[in-house]
């Protein structure tokens, strides 16, 4: 049973990196995490550009 509940997440990750390739967003955890950071400093050189 252990083993096929970690075979399972591998298999979500798995699916959820698919996932991010097929919609040109990220999915998985960090993945969103990373988007969040992403936005933040874009948002960030904006308001540099504006000054």
């Amino acid at each position: 049973m252990q083993w096929y509940k970690k075979n399972f997440k591998d298999q979500q990750k798995k699916r959820a990196d698919f996932k991010m390739v097929i919609c040109g967003r990220l999915v998985d955890q960090y993945g969103i995490f990373e988007r969040e950071k992403e936005l933040k400093s874009l948002k960030k050189r904006k308001a540099k550009l504006r000054w």
